[in-house]
């Protein structure tokens, strides 16, 4: 028998917090902007699984680094360019064959000397389904500077689509220095 494992307890959290102080004659005046910086805080915890507010792949690249003016294609279908076992397997080895992807969390690491570009693969088989399918999209890329981070999460069902002969690549290249980055992405294998 196969040694399976699944993803359990599964917590995503973004937390962006601001903080304005009004104060008039040395009084500070709260309520409108207290309440804003309290409520933009969300926390979802999803369980292993194939529905909604579930996922059951776990991809992610751990420290790596892209030289400046070089890419890497992400598969995140199978998983290849990813920190696996093989092609078509997680860590643990377990398979993997994404239809969806619930959740991207992108970041380019303090110590890069450039900027992450996120898309602009420009071919059919790049992974546009946060662009709502936009070619233009696939074209123009996404910029995220040192330290700066790219995340998207929608834990409905359906999630954002992969395919396997298309619809799959996630490009990210370095521009203007070396690019340290980490990824992680939750998916649905169904």
């Amino acid at each position: 028998m196969a040694n399976t494992t699944s993803l359990a307890n599964i917590e995503i959290a973004l937390t962006i917090r601001a903080r304005m102080v009004n104060t008039n004659a040395g009084v500070v005046q709260t309520g409108i902007w207290e309440a804003l910086g309290n409520a933009f805080s969300p926390a979802v915890v999803m369980t292993s699984g194939t529905g909604a507010d579930q996922a059951d792949t776990l991809l992610i690249v751990d420290s790596d680094t892209i030289t400046s003016g070089n890419s890497v294609n992400l598969d995140l279908y199978d998983g290849a360019g990813f920190n696996v076992a093989a092609t078509g397997a997680d860590l643990l080895g377990n398979v993997i064959a994404n239809v969806e992807i619930t959740s991207l969390f992108i970041w380019n690491e303090p110590a890069s000397a450039g900027d992450l570009i996120l898309g602009a693969l420009n071919a059919t088989t790049a992974w546009n389904s946060i662009w709502q399918g936009s070619g233009d999209a696939d074209n123009a890329g996404q910029t995220i500077g040192p330290d700066g981070a790219f995340a998207i999460h929608r834990p409905d069902n359906p999630a954002y689509a992969v395919a396997d002969t298309t619809n799959h690549l996630l490009k990210i290249a370095a521009s203007g220095g070396n690019v340290t980055y980490s990824v992680i992405a939750l998916g649905r294998s169904a």
